[in-house]
């Protein structure tokens, strides 16, 4: 886990709704490459990579 407040990446100062493609992507690679990932937290990311992409799928 990142211990710095600095060293976090952008993506982690914001809300959900709030992340672009690039910053899902780059949280989905991180969840990916790590042993103790979130599922809850990769499936909200990929819900609203999916919202934002094709927001008249998921309504």
């Amino acid at each position: 886990m990142i211990e710095d407040e600095q060293e976090r990446p952008g993506w982690t100062q914001k809300a959900l709704s709030q992340l672009t493609a690039e910053e899902i992507s780059e949280a989905l690679t991180y969840l990916s490459q790590h042993s103790d990932a979130d599922d809850v937290l990769a499936r909200a990311l990929v819900r609203q990579l999916t919202e934002n992409a094709c927001p008249d799928l998921v309504r």
